[in-house]
């Protein structure tokens, strides 16, 4: 790496640091001025937060955790599919990829038909 390279990726990684660190501390003061002029304290602030997070936790969390099981196909069935699929594609290629790719989705029919 010469010279000049060195000193633009140093100036870059200064610009980005003094620049993160501008943002941090203006939040910071946003963050303190706002604190200053809050009549409830954060304990309370904590208490009236929490029941709607947990509440939330509570109904999203099992949703999530059912997710993957409730996929349409395994992970290794979509990488088979999609294999199979530009398989198809690769055979003819004289044919526009994107006119192919839609006869596919369309179930094999040609979507100009339609």
């Amino acid at each position: 790496m010469d010279l000049g390279t060195l000193g633009f990726l140093l100036l870059g990684i200064a610009v980005y640091l003094g620049f993160s660190l501008w943002c941090f501390v203006h939040f910071l003061r946003k963050y303190l001025r706002w604190r200053r002029n809050t009549p409830i304290s954060g304990g309370k602030q904590a208490c009236i937060i929490l029941p709607p997070v947990l509440l939330i936790l509570a109904i999203f969390l099992p949703v999530l955790a059912r997710l993957p099981e409730e996929l349409p196909a395994s992970r290794e069935e979509l990488k088979e599919l999609t294999a199979r699929a530009a398989k198809k594609l690769a055979a003819h290629p004289e044919a526009d990829p994107f006119d192919q790719f839609l006869d596919l989705a369309e179930g094999g029919k040609s979507h100009e038909s339609r």
